[in-house]
């Protein structure tokens, strides 16, 4: 059982230097291992013909106390997993929220039609509610996303406004200039 024993030690003491949930997931699969190893082991040692039942009792004791250290050091590698995957969902989420903040400036930027700015926001909120299902687990960001919409929703319209309103005032000039050219064609 000396293998196990190590195994398991060598698991507890990386858990507090892990920095990655990759990293995690992989020492995770390892005790998942030993844990299926050592199930099949009592497994074994029980069906085993040993006469001396103290003999069965006392390899079943040590492996089941392995198994509890096994289990107490998987609970704490779930834990420093959770705690990872929250640091590294911040930084993801930030980086994204960027990312989008980014493209909202590039696309108001080149809207030069109401029918663009529908487009693009569109666009926009297609990719918010992609990173709502990629941050689900994450109640802070539903909520900075719900904001992050209405947000959206505002700049967009206040485009779309100052686009329409361009091209009313541009009609009207263009109208206002044919009426002068048509009232100075009759005139002369």
């Amino acid at each position: 059982l000396t293998p196990y024993d190590t195994r398991v030690e060598k698991t507890r003491r990386v858990i507090d230097d892990l920095t990655k949930v990759k990293d995690a997931d992989e020492l995770q699969a390892e005790a998942d291992s030993s844990a299926s190893e050592l199930e099949m082991l009592i497994e074994i040692v029980s069906n085993l013909n040993i006469d001396d039942s103290t003999q069965t009792t006392r390899i079943i004791d040590n492996i089941s106390e392995i198994y509890s250290r096994l289990n107490q050091v998987k609970a704490a590698l779930r834990n420093k997993k959770k705690s990872l995957q929250h640091v590294e969902g911040i930084a993801q989420f930030n980086a994204q929220i960027k990312l989008l903040n980014q493209s909202v400036v590039n696309y108001l930027d080149i809207c030069d039609t109401p029918e663009k700015c529908n487009e693009y926001l569109t666009k926009v909120m297609i990719r918010v509610e992609e990173l709502e299902g990629e941050f689900s687990d994450f109640d802070e960001f539903i909520v900075q996303l719900s904001g992050k919409r209405d947000e959206l929703y505002a700049a967009f319209e206040s485009k779309t406004l100052n686009l329409v309103e361009a091209r009313n005032k541009r009609a009207t000039a263009l109208m206002n200039a044919a009426k002068k050219i048509s009232h100075n064609t009759f005139k002369s």
